[in-house]
């Protein structure tokens, strides 16, 4: 029996507005955004007027909040109206980002960047390890030697470990309260963590969508890593700077390319 997954390419079409207003716009006095600002801004040693790589930006909420600290960012995403949506908001707060529209598998800055990042589980998209490791490539060939890399991704035992394998989050919206019914579970066949997002809109209408990763643990991430070259890897729980653990949520790796590399 095949294990091939039906659409690989499935997140050419996941990422909609109603996707960006839910989940990807922050408040910029959220706390954990603020702390995540200041995680990064620590954890990759990036001072005034570096230049950051956001390696699958969304709509560029990240690299918004670095740059408004007063580091250059350099953003990719393969959907375009989120990287509209980002040129207007950079442009509007006259900071130093640039964003492209393209594959992150692909993608590299048109210049050697200080530090880079990949936010928010935007990893893992294949149930290929030589596909996923591509997109570790371009970040390792977008920063210096000595630059520091951070992978956030969903800590899949926290995952294995959950008994309720849903969630209901609401976002107020431009267009109203929208209600997200979140569902999860793993596919042992084919190796990925399987994904159904639900909206439900002030409206009455409702947007359906699928999506996955693969399902791997910190230590095989901590592998890819190594494989591609990165070095002095550290693994973190969350953007306080806790341990990572077994019933940590996320899963966040800094590394750093080595010198003389």
């Amino acid at each position: 029996m095949s294990t091939a997954i039906k659409n690989e390419n499935w997140w050419a079409d996941f990422y909609d507005d109603v996707f960006a207003d839910v989940m990807l716009e922050h408040e910029v006095h959220d706390p954990e955004y603020e702390q995540t600002i200041s995680f990064l801004e620590k954890e990759l040693k990036v001072k005034l007027g570096d230049t950051i790589f956001d390696q699958c930006c969304g709509v560029g909420a990240v690299s918004m909040g670095l740059a408004r600290k007063g580091k250059n960012l350099i953003g990719v995403d393969q959907c375009d109206s989120y990287i509209q949506r980002a040129k207007g908001n950079a442009e509007k707060e006259a900071v130093q980002a640039e964003f492209y529209t393209g594959d992150a598998f692909e993608f590299k800055p048109n210049r050697i960047c200080d530090a880079a990042f990949n936010w928010y589980t935007s990893f893992g998209y294949s149930q290929s390890d030589e596909q996923n490791k591509e997109m570790l490539k371009r970040s390792y060939e977008a920063i210096k030697e000595g630059g520091m890399f951070a992978l956030d991704f969903s800590n899949i035992i926290d995952g294995f470990m959950k008994s309720n394998p849903c969630k209901v989050i609401r976002r107020e919206t431009p267009n109203g309260e929208v209600t997200l019914l979140h569902e999860y579970g793993m596919n042992v066949e084919t190796g990925m963590y399987k994904q159904t997002w639900t909206f439900f809109s002030a409206d009455g209408s409702k947007k359906v969508h699928h999506g996955g990763a693969k399902m791997y643990l910190p230590s095989r991430i901590r592998e890819l890593l190594e494989e591609v070259g990165f070095i002095n890897i550290k693994m973190f729980g969350g953007v306080k700077g806790q341990r990572l653990c077994t019933d940590s949520p996320r899963a966040i790796f800094i590394c750093e390319k080595p010198k003389g590399a």
